[in-house]
């Protein structure tokens, strides 16, 4: 039941409104938490990364959520909630598939690991499970939850709070007096029509769409020899972030624990349309262009219905404000959706977290501060675009797409290890996007001044871009140690801070 008066409405149940409905709650205010839909369902967005590992025990220790922590590693995971779907994500694989079809001219594989093993590694989220436990928990707080509700109204009163007019399903009409509104919703954001938060095109970006789903008996790609990765893998490329690139696009194939497979394209639309992606057999039509792949799924069985975004991206022009005095902001989820390339959806909305959760607790919550975060959110986006961007331009050369990724290895390790040793000033935002003299760096490496490992050296602490690594990048602390002047400390120090951290110990 919806009480008549909260201190904060969220719209939205997913993973992030579920989250920060707990961190509210956590600190005692009245929060209301309200879903169009019903758990358990499907959403986009499975794969994790170590910066949003990171996150997940920022947040359990900061606002006494030790349950967050069961999240932050496969191995946390399996001893604490086995029944929640997970699959091990070891780390990032790619590989590049020529434009004329054939076997023969596969390319890769690039392996980039993300953790030394299993324990303490990254992780594939069953969102159906994830997000009802993370819902479950947030009633369980004392959280006040409705689902199959929408929001059909939102005004502002005289006192700067907001009416807000519900309808459930069962034709129940509830209207609820709110201190403040967030939208945590996905793709489809409740509430921009009611404060005036209109669609706007990502600037030099290509136009996509996405096709995805679930399946079962999907072979293993080590078993294939076009795709066989060879003994110095830095660990069993089926269970990591598995992706094929090639002109036009790219496909990921995430498998779980129990051998499910979630597995979908993002391509450019000259490519839907020359293969009819979005229409029946579409599928088909584009794995035929990748034999290797396409053998993969010879005894595949889909499990769930073809899920389609089109457009794939999406993007508001605003992320928080005022209107007639009553404050709003929406969490990056419900701001925009970029693509799913290097998993950085959930840290995006982790991080728009980690930035308005403190606002919300201590009434921060005027114009300013809330341009402030609507400037953060904005640049996040905004780098993270131009980045999958570049991507895009780089797949038809797999040699080149590999220079392009180091980027974001460099910026994600760098921002893992600022973080772990007290130092997160020095890696600010999604992909060091506050941080010029970085993406400095990368224009000059798209403009040719440069080449990667040049751009990349002052924020490279984990060994990239290294010729003859042959594409095999392990997670190894000895490139931290050897790196540690870059992060102003000598490598006794650093030394010192890993045999005493415990996120340094893993098996």
């Amino acid at each position: 039941m919806i009480p008549a008066q909260v201190d904060v409405l969220i719209v939205g149940a997913g993973f992030g409104g579920s989250l920060l409905a707990q961190i509210l709650a956590k600190s005692g205010m009245q929060v209301a938490l309200v879903e169009r839909g019903q758990h358990p369902r499907f959403a986009m967005g499975e794969s994790t990364s170590p910066l949003t590992n990171l996150l997940l025990e920022q947040f359990a220790q900061d606002y006494d959520l030790p349950h967050l922590n069961h999240l932050a590693t496969w191995g946390a995971w399996k001893a604490n909630i086995p029944d929640v779907g997970v699959g091990l994500k070891r780390g990032f694989t790619y590989y590049g598939h020529p434009a004329d079809g054939s076997a023969t001219g596969v390319r890769g594989p690039l392996a980039v690991a993300a953790s030394p093993g299993n324990s303490c590694a990254d992780t594939h989220w069953l969102r159906s499970d994830v997000d009802t436990w993370l819902c479950d928990k947030a009633i369980d707080m004392g959280v006040h939850y409705s689902d199959r509700t929408s929001v059909t109204s939102v005004t502002p009163d005289t006192d700067e709070r907001w009416q807000v007019a519900l309808e459930r399903i069962d034709g129940e009409c509830i209207t609820v007096d709110a201190g403040f509104i967030v939208d945590a919703g996905g793709r489809t954001a409740a509430l921009a029509d009611h404060v005036g938060a209109k669609s706007i095109p990502f600037a030099d970006y290509p136009d996509t769409v996405a096709l995805y789903s679930h399946f079962d008996d999907v072979a293993l790609a080590e078993e294939l020899p076009q795709l066989g990765a060879p003994e110095t893998a830095p660990y069993p490329i089926d269970w990591s972030a598995l992706h094929h690139v090639f002109p036009g696009g790219w496909m990921w194939m995430l498998r779980f624990d129990d051998n499910r497979v979630s597995a979908g394209v993002s391509v450019e639309r000259w490519l839907a349309m020359e293969v009819n992606l979005l229409e029946d057999g579409g599928w088909e039509r584009l794995l035929a262009r990748m034999p290797a792949v396409e053998k993969q799924f010879a005894n595949a069985k889909r499990v769930l219905p073809w899920m389609k975004a089109d457009p794939l991206p999406v993007r508001l022009d605003r992320v928080a404000g005022t209107l007639d005095g009553a404050a709003w902001a929406f969490l990056p989820s419900a701001t925009a959706f970029i693509d799913p390339l290097y998993s950085t959806g959930f840290s995006l909305t982790l991080l728009g977290i980690e930035r308005l959760a403190p606002l919300l607790l201590s009434g921060k919550t005027s114009p300013s501060d809330l341009a402030s975060y609507e400037a953060a959110v904005q640049r996040d986006i905004a780098c993270v675009a131009r980045f999958i961007s570049a991507n895009f331009a780089a797949f038809p050369d797999f040699e080149r797409f590999t220079d392009v990724s180091m980027f974001y290895f460099a910026a994600a390790s760098w921002s893992e290890i600022c973080r772990r040793i007290g130092k997160r000033e020095r890696a600010p935002g999604m992909l060091l996007s506050g941080d010029s003299a970085f993406w400095q760096g990368f224009a000059d490496f798209l403009d040719g001044k440069c080449t990667a490992a040049e751009a990349i050296a002052p924020w490279n602490i984990a060994g990239l871009a290294d010729a003859q690594k042959a594409g095999m990048y392990p997670a190894n602390l000895s490139d931290v140690i050897n790196a540690a002047d870059k992060l102003g400390l000598t490598q006794d120090q650093m030394q010192d801070i890993i045999e005493k951290a415990d996120w340094a110990r893993c098996d």
